[in-house]
Order: C-alpha cells, then structure tokens, then sequence
C-alpha cells in the first residue's frame, strides 16, 4: 500500500484579485468598443434623407447629438457583466423608444408637448451583431 500525502499553502484572494483586474479590463475594452460602433452607427442626417424603420437614427449634427453622446457603458460587478447603451434623458426613456418604438412625448417649437408615435431605429441591437467578431479577438488577449 502507498499512501501519498501532498500539502500545499495556496492563498486565493492574489489570483482572485488579477483575476477580477483581467476582468474589469477586459469589460472595459469591450464596453467602450461596443459603445464606439453604436456612437459611430448615428450619421449626419442629409437633406433629403427619408427614415426608414429598423435603420439607425440621424441627427442634423452628429457631434453634438443628445443621443449619440448619451450612449455609456457601466460594468456590473454583481452580475460580473458590463451594460452598454442609451442613458434616461430629460425625464423620458427616449432611448427605449427608439429602439423599440412606441409612443412618445415631445415638445414642439411652440412649447407645447405632444404624444407622438415613433418608428424603431435601433442602434444597440445592430451594434452587437457588429461587435461580436471584435470580441473573439478580445479574449485572446486576455492572458497579456
């Protein structure tokens, strides 16, 4: 009979912590990548330009559209993900509403606010599908 006896000290908490370092970095990569294509999906509305549901939105000028600049990312350390997408401005959930469509509320020139149906031009959605190859090359880097 041969009894093997091995006893190692091993302290988790360092790998642990390069981990969740390689972690964080790695969401952080992804987010900001991820929110670069949908900010770059907002292009300059041209005059004659007539929208078409399911194309991203336009805006007059891009550089300093509320939406286009109100595109973040935030990495969730509960759930170990990170959130990428339109953030709530002036009170309403804009954002959704142009990814999903629906009803909105609007101010017109005269000040006075109005409901108004709204078509979907969705910009997160097409963005993932156009970020997925961009992600394999990530985690092959993940180890550097």
């Amino acid at each position: 009979m041969i009894k093997l006896r091995v006893t190692s000290y091993f302290k988790p908490s360092p790998v642990l912590r390069a981990w969740e370092r390689k972690r964080d970095r790695l969401f952080r990569i992804a987010g900001a990548r991820t929110r670069l294509i949908a900010r770059r999906k907002i292009k300059k509305q041209t005059k004659n330009w007539i929208p078409q549901p399911g194309s991203p939105p336009r805006s007059p000028n891009p550089s300093s559209s509320k939406y286009r600049r109100g595109l973040f990312y935030a990495i969730d350390q509960r759930t170990n993900s990170v959130v990428i997408g339109p953030a709530v401005f002036e009170g309403e959930n804009t954002a959704s509403a142009f990814e999903e469509g629906g009803i909105v509320t609007i101010k017109t020139r005269k000040g006075r606010r109005v409901r108004a149906r709204m078509r979907k031009f969705p910009v997160m959605g097409p963005t993932a599908n156009d970020a997925v190859p961009y992600y394999g090359g990530l985690l092959a880097t993940i180890n550097n």
